[in-house]
């Protein structure tokens, strides 16, 4: 599986991949150990320290071209293989080309201490024999510094430590774990570690591949995902000798019985044994999987958007959290068009109710094919439509949110019986000085996979997931206003003069951004008001999901969750600039890409309340609610268990009134959806101990 990347990250147990590895070397054994047994002290340690700088070629190959940063191979996403990236980052990852340096490393190392024990004598041998004295606690301890003190990680460490930059260190750690004869025999002295692991039960070290081949699977079963004391490496331990004492163990002796009672055997017999040998394993394994998958039950996996089946009008999650269809009717021309990722703001009218602003993005999708040419190559041209708008609507709300949780209560919220939503796509104005509307959006760069031949493209027709939120009136008496803020692709009047969709097609900017349109009741009435760029982030590269927030007159974003970057944003004309950057130690420990939904609010006197997804591979959205600072820098202080949410659950909306917080998400691109928790609810979710 190593050797094809098309194959590798997606095969049966990607650890494993090292398995390919092994046969690779296992062939070229005996020719390496005939050229390097017989090398002297000097070329061995030679050899052993060029071995040792060839990692440094993932850093030092970047610098010789502008543009490629260390960290390049981030652009991969796991199981993807669509472009030169993602081949040379599984390539680099995986193949066996790439690790026969470690192979040949191991070799020299074994030739090294076999010159040290006939030629320990001279002042080079007296020096290196130092090592095999001291240098498993040496390397360790080289090791523990440099994953503690991250000044001192070496760069691009995701790609360059795979690749064994840490070299020297695992090569101390080897010579000290294996003393030479002659000082062991003498009583000299022995390396305190290796001393210590002499102790150790051969067993501890027969079940290390069982650790290997567990570590993931045991971690997906472990309950908590942040590390933080050893219960883990017992669970993991535990799981391993259990393993290896019920698998590999007996399986091992019934090999090596099965080996040696063919050496007596002849003819027939013997090629049936060699066989069995051969395509025995491979059998039972394929007997393994079919048995597996015939019992395989979909129910309990993740569920797949093509496997979805819409959740029930109503959930109750417990006795002071419900979810619930939002049944918002919307005023379109096309039929097709489904409201999802809902967003609402409640205000104060003036007149001692409230104003009940609420948007919604109108969906659907459409997929034609076609067959065309690309680069000489006869191609199927796939384009996928995005069909989107924005709809908006503002009214006096009828509903009493002081109603409790109970069934009877919930109708009285206030949630149906609504206005329509109107589209406000051409009240959003791209371009003042061209008087353009909001439409004839730029088509992004199409995508072409080598493999099936295919050239996808992507176009879009209008915005994107709205979110409303409070910003400063105009006047000086301290009223609120409100504002939209959304993603889109940039419309071709802000491209280019002729606002033409021909010449802007695959532009380098044809990218998702973040936009704000500050003027919301001027939308909401049916007039024109202005949508602007934010101006900070990657003008090329794909930006949106930053939380919008508000603190003491001045509207900011956060960029980034982790490290929690805020950006501080002019809403005339989208100007922003970076003003603050902290860290969190839990944020970090979670292992897939953090990203922000929804906007934040004041939760109290000393935090906002905001929300963040993953979106991992294969397992859909996971939704957590997180606290930070109510001041600058507006650190991270409290992050949540997952929310009760479907793993295909987008959220877009925080809300927080007459001690509720209100959720409001997409439900797989088909409806649009609200959780409801008392604030006492959402507060048992922040508690990691119950």
């Amino acid at each position: 599986q190593s050797w094809f990347p098309v194959w590798t990250e997606n095969a049966l147990l990607s650890q494993c991949w090292f398995l390919s590895n092994l046969v690779l070397y296992w062939a070229i054994f005996g020719f390496i150990y005939k050229n390097v047994r017989s090398l002297s002290l000097g070329a061995t340690i030679i050899s052993l320290i060029v071995i040792c700088l060839l990692p440094w070629l993932t850093i030092v190959v970047p610098t010789l071209y502008e543009g490629i940063e260390y960290t390049w191979y981030k652009g991969h996403q796991w199981g993807e293989t669509d472009t030169s990236t993602d081949i040379w980052t599984i390539m680099l990852k995986f193949n066996p080309i790439f690790y026969v340096h470690i192979f040949l490393f191991g070799m020299l190392l074994a030739v090294l201490r076999n010159n040290l024990k006939s030629d320990g004598s001279s002042p080079l041998g007296k020096f290196f024999t130092l090592f095999t004295q001291c240098g498993a606690t040496l390397g360790y301890l080289g090791l523990i510094f440099i994953f503690t003190v991250e000044a001192v990680q070496p760069p691009a460490y995701k790609l360059s430590a795979r690749l064994s930059i840490l070299l020297p260190l695992q090569g101390l750690i080897m010579l000290g774990l294996s003393p030479l004869p002659h000082i062991v025999e003498s009583g000299g002295f022995q390396d305190p570690l290796a001393l210590l692991f002499s102790y150790a039960p051969s067993w501890v070290g027969d079940m290390s591949y069982c650790q290997y081949v567990l570590q993931f699977a045991i971690y997906n079963l472990f309950p908590v995902t942040d590390i933080i004391d050893p219960s883990f490496f017992l669970y993991l331990w535990g799981a391993s000798l259990v393993c290896y004492k019920v698998v590999q163990d007996p399986a091992a002796r019934l090999w090596r019985s099965f080996l040696l009672s063919s050496q007596d055997e002849q003819g027939l017999f013997r090629v049936s044994r060699a066989a069995i040998m051969v395509f025995g394993p491979s059998t039972i394994l394929a007997l393994i999987l079919v048995i597996t998958k015939t019992s395989y039950n979909p129910a309990t996996s993740v569920t797949r958007s093509s496997e979805f089946s819409p959740l029930p009008p109503f959930v109750r999650i417990g006795d002071a959290a419900v979810d619930m269809e939002l049944n918002w009717p919307i005023s379109v021309e096309d039929d097709n068009f489904r409201p999802i990722n809902p967003s609402m703001l409640f205000q104060d009218d003036g007149k001692g109710g409230l104003e009940w602003i609420r948007a919604v993005r109108a969906h659907y999708i459409e997929r034609e094919f076609s067959e065309g040419v690309y680069n000489g190559t006869n191609v199927i041209e796939q384009i996928t439509r995005f069909h989107s708008s924005i709809l908006l609507q503002r009214e006096s709300f009828s509903g009493d949110l002081s109603l409790g949780f109970d069934d009877s209560s919930i109708p009285g919220w206030g949630f149906d019986e609504v206005l329509p939503l109107l589209p406000i796509d051409q009240n959003i104005i791209s371009h003042k000085g061209r008087d353009k509307s909001w439409v004839d959006l730029c088509e992004p760069n199409f995508v072409y996979s080598e493999v099936n031949r295919t050239l996808s493209r992507k176009l879009v027709t209008g915005p994107e997931d709205p979110k409303l939120f409070e910003i400063p009136a105009d006047s000086n008496d301290g009223s609120q206003s409100w504002a939209l803020t959304y993603s889109s692709f940039p419309p071709a009047s802000l491209l280019n003069e002729q606002s033409s969709m021909d010449a802007c097609q695959w532009h380098p900017e044809a990218v998702m951004q973040m936009y704000v349109a500050a003027d919301g009741p001027s939308l909401a009435s049916g007039e024109k008001a202005q949508g602007v760029r934010l101006d900070c982030g990657n003008s090329q590269g794909m930006e949106k999901n930053w939380i919008a927030f508000q603190h003491n007159g001045n509207l900011y974003y956060v960029y980034s969750v982790e490290p929690h970057i805020v950006v501080n944003v002019r809403t005339a004309d989208g100007a922003c600039v970076q003003q603050y950057s902290t860290s969190s130690k839990q944020l970090k420990r979670i292992r897939h890409e953090l990203r922000g939904s929804a906007t934040a609010i004041r939760y109290s006197d000393t935090e906002y309340l905001a929300l963040f997804h993953t979106n991992a591979p294969g397992q859909g959205y996971a939704t957590m609610a997180y606290t930070f600072q109510s001041e600058p820098p507006f650190a991270v202080q409290r992050i949540s268990k997952v929310l009760p949410l479907h793993n295909l659950a987008f959220a877009s909306s925080l809300t927080v009134y007459n001690e509720k917080v209100m959720i409001g998400y997409g439900e797989n691109d088909m409806k649009s959806r609200i959780l409801v928790m008392s604030r006492d609810h959402l507060e048992s979710l922040f508690d990691w101990c119950s």
